[in-house]
This record gives C-alpha cells, sequence and structure tokens, in this order.
C-alpha cells in the first residue's frame, strides 16, 4: 500500500500482470566491484527494474591441501539439505550507502525454506541449480536381498528396488567440488533467496537516484560450513584436510532488467512528483543462545533454556527455531555426516516450546507433541515441510518403552556414511544414547505464526518476546553424551520475521519503519 492506500502497481510486484504489457528484457553479466574470499560487492546499474529472479552465479574449488590430488573414493560436494546457499553467510541490501535489506546466516534460513520446496522441484531446478540433494536415497537395506528393516524414502527417487550393486551411493561428478574452475559447476542463487524482500518486490532501479549494491559474505573455510567431505577424506579416524576457494573470474550477477515502454514514464512521474510508493517486505531478524546437555546443570536434568528476542515497536509476523547441533570442534564426526551445520537436531526425550509476548504465553500450555509443534511450523510458511518423520522427530524411531532404537532410515551408504547414521558416535555409547547424538531427526525445525489472517504482523511492546523450551536430558551413561574431549551442544538460533517499510519518493528511498 502506498500513499492513502492507493495499492503499489503490478510493474513492481513479483505476481503475473493483470493485462498483457510490451516488455523488454535486458540480461547484463554484473561483475563485482570488490572481491575477496571473505565478502564481494556488486553495485547494480540504474535503470529499468531489477528482477528478483535475477541469479548470482560462483563456483568453488577444493583440493587437498599438501597438494595431492583426489583419489578414488576422495572428494568434497556442498551440504545436501542447503545445496550452494552454504557458501553464503551473510548478504546486505544498500541503498544510497544505507543498509535496506539484511539476511544474516543465509545457509541455515534457506535449509528452513528449501525443506518447503516440492520434489519435483528440488529434482528438476534446485539440484541443476544449486546442488545438493537433500539426502537419503532408496528404500531398502544395504544388504543384498534386502533385509529387514526396510527403511523409509526419503526423496523423489527412482530407486524403489535394490540389486547387488546398489548399497553405495555418491555424489555425481558433475556436481563435485574439483580442484579447479574448469571441472567444477557453476552454482546460481536468486537474489530473492539472498534479499527476503525481494520476494514480493522488484526494484524500479530507474527511479532511484542513490547508489544500488549487493554484498555477499562468504562462509568461513571450514568443512561442514562450506562443503562436506567424503568418507575417503576421513580415513580411519584420521582427516585430511582440505581448503576450498571462490573463484573470482566466473562470480558474477545475471541482471535482469525489465523494461515498460508505454508504462514507464507514468510509473516514473508517480515516483518522482506525486509521493512515490510505500514498499511493505519481509525482513529477518536473527537472535541467538545456547544450550549445554550438561555443566553446572547436570546429565539427568530437566532444562529450561529462556531467551529473549527484543523487538519493540517492529511487527513480527512469525518466529522461527532452529536447534543446531553443534558437536565438538576438530573431531572429523562432529558434523552430521552429509548435512553439516545446516542441521536443527530434535532431542531424544522431546522437548516443550512457547513463546511469550507481552508477559502472556501464545499457548496455554507448552506445546510438547511432536506432531503439533510439526503443524506449528508448517503453518509459518502455509506450505508443509517436506519431510518424512524420520527426519523431524524420534518419536517414530523408538518402541513404547523408549528404549530400544528402531531403525527408520536405510542403511544404504551415501558419500560412504549410513544414512541412517548421520553422525558417527562413540562405539560405547549405548543404543538409547546414540539417538541423542545422531542417527535421525536431523531438521526438527519448530516455528510459531504471529501474523493476523489478513498476513499483517503483530506490533510488539517494549517488553521482549520470550521462546521458552524445555528439555530433558537423559541421565550420564559411560560415552553417551561425550564426543572427543567435549560435551555435546546446541546452538538455538531465532529467525524473527517483522515488516519493514521503505518509501520511494523524488528518487530517494528512506526507511519508514
Amino acid at each position: 500500500m502506498s500513499r492513502s492506500g492507493v495499492m503499489l502497481p503490478a510493474l513492481l510486484r513479483t505476481a503475473p500482470l493483470e493485462r498483457p504489457e510490451n516488455q523488454r528484457l535486458e540480461t547484463d553479466l554484473l561483475f563485482p566491484v570488490n572481491f575477496s574470499q571473505s565478502s564481494t560487492r556488486f553495485v547494480f546499474d540504474r535503470k529499468g527494474i531489477l528482477d528478483s529472479n535475477s541469479q548470482i552465479q560462483f563456483r568453488l574449488m577444493c583440493k587437498r591441501t599438501d597438494g595431492i590430488p583426489f583419489n578414488a573414493g576422495e572428494f568434497c560436494y556442498l551440504p545436501t539439505a542447503t545445496g550452494a546457499a552454504a557458501i553464503v553467510q551473510n548478504a546486505y541490501l544498500e541503498i544510497g550507502g544505507r543498509r535496506v535489506a539484511t539476511l544474516q546466516d543465509v545457509g541455515h534460513y534457506t535449509t528452513w525454506k528449501r525443506h518447503h520446496w516440492s520434489n519435483e522441484f528440488k529434482e528438476g531446478i534446485a539440484l541443476p541449480k544449486q546442488g545438493g540433494n537433500d539426502v537419503f536415497l532408496g528404500s531398502q537395506s544395504r544388504a543384498y536381498p534386502p533385509a529387514a528393516p526396510f527403511g523409509t524414502i526419503g526423496r523423489f527417487s527412482s530407486q524403489y528396488a535394490q540389486d547387488a550393486f546398489s548399497a553405495d551411493s555418491v555424489t555425481e561428478p558433475k556436481y563435485r567440488l574439483n580442484e579447479t574452475a574448469e571441472t567444477t559447476a557453476e552454482w546460481s542463487l536468486s537474489l530473492s533467496q539472498l534479499i527476503p524482500m525481494m520476494k514480493g518486490i522488484l526494484l524500479p532501479l530507474f527511479a532511484i537516484k542513490q547508489e544500488v549494491s549487493l554484498t555477499i559474505e562468504w562462509a568461513p573455510d571450514l568443512e561442514g560450513t562450506r562443503y562436506m567431505k567424503s568418507k575417503g577424506l576421513h580415513p580411519g579416524v584420521g582427516d585430511i584436510p582440505v581448503t576450498s576457494t571462490i573463484d573470482r573470474g566466473t562470480c558474477l550477477i545475471m541482471a535482469d532488467y525489465l523494461f515498460y515502454p508505454e508504462q514507464l514514464q507514468a510509473l516514473g512521474d508517480d515516483i518522482m512528483t506525486k509521493g512515490g510508493y510505500d514498499l511493505v517486505y519481509e525482513e529477518l531478524q536473527v537472535a541467538y543462545n545456547a544450550e549445554n546437555s550438561a555443566g553446572n546443570r547436570g546429565l539427568g536434568s530437566n532444562v529450561l533454556t529462556e531467551t529473549f528476542l527484543p523487538l519493540g515497536g517492529k511487527r513480527v509476523k512469525a518466529v522461527i527455531q532452529q536447534s543446531q547441533f553443534n558437536g565438538s570442534v576438530g573431531n572429523p564426526n562432529a558434523y552430521l555426516n552429509n548435512v553439516g551445520i545446516y542441521n536443527s537436531k530434535a532431542l531424544i526425550n522431546g522437548e516443550t516450546m512457547n513463546l511469550t509476548i507481552d508477559s502472556n504465553p501464545f499457548y496455554s500450555i507448552p506445546l510438547s507433541n511432536p506432531a503439533l509443534q510439526f503443524k506449528e511450523a508448517n503453518a509459518v510458511e502455509g506450505i508443509p515441510l517436506q519431510l518424512n518423520a524420520m527426519l523431524y522427530d524420534f518419536t517414530p524411531s523408538l518402541d513404547g518403552a523408549s528404549a530400544n532404537y528402531i531403525q527408520g532410515l536405510s542403511d544404504r551408504l551415501y558419500n560412504g556414511y549410513n544414512q541412517d547414521a548421520l553422525l558417527i558416535v562413540p562405539a560405547v555409547a549405548p543404543a538409547f544414547d546414540k539417538g541423542l547424538a545422531g542417527d535421525v531427526a536431523a531438521h526438527h525445525w519448530t516455528g510459531v505464526k504471529i501474523s493476523n489472517a489478513a498476513g499483517n504482523g503483530v506490533r510488539m511492546s517494549n517488553t521482549p518476546m520470550i521462546w521458552s523450551r524445555r528439555s530433558i536430558i537423559p541421565a550420564a551413561t559411560p560415552g553417551g553424551f561425550v564426543i572427543g574431549d567435549e560435551l555435546v551442544k546446541w546452538i538455538l538460533r531465532y529467525f524473527v520475521v517483522t515488516e519493514r517499510v521503505l518509501n520511494i519518493s523524488n528518487g530517494i528511498v528512506n526507511m519508514i519503519e
């Protein structure tokens, strides 16, 4: 809405145009004005209307630090449920030197969004453009002939039957991260993935007098963050060091500029002389907390973790919680195999969740039922999470006495790792405790939708929102909770979806709220 209720014109919205329009499309290859292995900056030409589906393209090369080429069974690949977004840590859109839209933790948020994509979209579009594989192929056991348990189908796949040669599967060579730019695939992300503001708004660059730029901060050069390593690079308990490099020569934006010869003059007149328009969009605020499985609270305790989310004066539409399993630093088995740090682990004994707004709990009693938690998470996007039960929660993985682990995913190998054991835990860990450190339930995202039926956010007071998470950690058993020399840890990350408003008039963009 804008100027006393005037709707934003169709030319600046991503929805289909209301009627056929004469249109011209220009695609420019936009190279960075600044480039390094830590950050890259692009400046857009002030012409036409910038299409939010413009793509940023880049390549990531990986090689052994000892200079030896990858041997058979040695290769790197992108985290399966995240793909190329794992290479980007933060993104900033600036207009006139002022940051107007920010997305922190691009890889984590994209993992949440990617779980809502259909299997057909992942297979036909996401995989060729952005890599990843969304894990967990096949529906049979590793043994031949197939033996119980048979596992469950976790993705769109033709592997409904098994033969003697299908016990092991790997990332296809064309999707691997190789030593040179010439042999490594190019990945692309749309601008609307990096800047959520642009998923619903097309920027009228022709009517903005200020400089419009996009800054990308690359993720750290770490396993489990930028890239994953095949089991061949983890021989036994050792580790073959790998380093990664972003190729400068192929890093660019394929910028699509839209021109409407009959409409741009009238639209420019509205912006320059008639008060312009208000651009209403979503912005994400990110908050963090941490939770240890032990420490001074003790194993076997009932742990309450409260996270304060101070958002006084802002309109809040939703809150999304990620429980990232952090593992132990320097341990080759510290990451969820094939997934990396882009996970959201459930607790084997479950958890409760609630959100307090203005000192009033959102739910009359905290939600502890994982099915209800899943339902509430689905309401945030309005599209169900595309996950099978084994990947979301431990409930279907334990018998009635919660004492015996039941294998639910196929135990076939992917990139050398068991799919039903996302994390290798110490051999001394008992079956009951191994679920806390690994196995399944790798994507237990939770969320609360706050916006009303019209999609409008709720204005927050100066009292912070409080997200409370109560968990019951099983009592300590030898080796059950220790990996290497460190205790199992979780990073609690909160994406708070807020409403922001920009006004564009007289060629100047101003932040209203």
